[in-house]
């Protein structure tokens, strides 16, 4: 049996293959936590064994509960052996307007890689530039909740690289 996630832009679907008829059939429609109109909830999607994170690239929460226009977040989901449940949303801790975080995600055992293609500073907070782009780094503490390690820029940045617009993580 094998899982894995189709998504439109405002819900994912967890989907597995039948062992014995090899059809295809949904497993459980998966929602952010908070339903904010166009925020495209499923932008990008990944799964690893239990777990699984969705983007939503634009996202107009900053997770304070405040509006953040077009921020971005990403959304864990965990599955408990019956049902995926969201166990945390992501968001970059220098996030800003605009930014779209979560325009790819990846999850690889313990880590989440989630990018913002629209990042205008740098590693440092610093040298702004328009679409840069930058991808984050998280790691699972071992009692679920994950915890921002690094931001990631390029060495050499220009105006509109976009860096992080694909992006997967892999072993090594």
């Amino acid at each position: 049996m094998r899982n894995f996630l189709i998504t439109t832009l405002i819900s994912a679907f967890v989907l597995t293959t039948n062992a014995q008829t090899n059809e295809v059939v949904e497993i459980q429609k998966v929602v952010s936590d908070i339903r904010i109109l166009d925020g495209e909830f499923g932008y990008d999607v990944s799964m690893d064994g239990d777990y699984a994170v969705v983007g939503e690239r634009l996202c107009d929460d900053d997770g304070l509960g405040n509006p953040l226009y077009r921020a971005g977040a990403a959304h864990v989901f965990k599955f408990d052996g019956t049902v995926w449940n969201h166990i945390q949303r992501l968001y970059a801790s220098d996030r800003d307007a605009n930014t779209w975080f979560g325009c790819e995600v990846s999850i690889k055992g313990d880590w989440i890689l989630v990018t913002t293609t629209a990042e205008q500073k740098d590693e440092n907070g610093a040298n702004p530039l328009v679409g840069c782009g930058a991808a984050y780094m998280f790691k699972n503490n071992g009692s679920d909740v994950f915890i921002e390690q690094q931001k990631l820029t390029a060495s050499v940045r220009f105006s509109g690289d976009k860096f992080g617009y694909h992006a997967d993580l892999a072993d090594g």
